[in-house]
């Protein structure tokens, strides 16, 4: 177990938790601190499952092959959430597709995220976690530290990310999330090969 490598996965895991959080923020739509804690339980036992997964399959295949197969799974996923952004990057629209989705079921008045929303949030940045979840998982990364890491910084991003929902913030930092997501990412599925 590397913290590093825990802390990396869970920053680079939920970065998207900022920005969606930001996108909330700019339509005016307010949600209290245990919507944050609900949506970010919610990840965090996404990425629990989704680690199990990958030490099950740790025990079919032999420590060295099962940890290379992870840190390639997690490098080819920051490669290709990289390849994604600049593929996208002359796309008008500023809000990606997850963005769109979680804003569809949205309110935009002032009160409490409906339920509809907490679930429609909850399973973007839980779906977002489950394939690096499960090359975290066969890397032996600790499922239970990086669980909680994980709900720490995406309750931490999500309630950053409503403080700043500003339209000129999503409008200048919101485009590159996903390049600053999959960066990280690659740094850290190389770290993980190598160490």
């Amino acid at each position: 177990m590397h913290l590093i490598s825990v802390i990396l996965f869970s920053i680079s895991a939920n970065i998207d938790a900022f920005f969606l959080g930001a996108a909330y923020g700019t339509k005016g739509c307010r949600y209290h601190i245990v919507d944050n804690i609900t949506i970010s339980f919610l990840t965090s036992i996404g990425t629990l499952l989704s680690m199990f997964l990958g030490e099950w399959l740790v025990s079919i295949l032999s420590i060295s092959t099962a940890n290379t197969f992870g840190c390639l799974i997690i490098i080819f996923l920051g490669i290709w959430m990289m390849m994604d952004y600049f593929f996208k990057k002359n796309v008008p629209d500023d809000l990606s597709e997850k963005e769109k989705k979680a804003l569809a079921t949205g309110r935009t008045k002032r009160h409490a995220m409906p339920i509809a929303s907490l679930i429609a949030l909850s399973m973007a940045l839980t779906l977002n976690n489950l394939g690096l979840g499960f090359g975290a998982g066969i890397t032996g990364l600790n499922p239970y530290l990086t669980s909680a890491f994980t709900f720490f910084f995406s309750l931490f991003f999500l309630t950053t990310g409503m403080a700043a929902g500003k339209r000129f913030l999503s409008d200048i930092f919101g485009n590159y999330a996903a390049l600053i997501s999959g960066l990280l990412i690659l740094i850290l599925g190389i770290y993980e090969l190598f160490i």
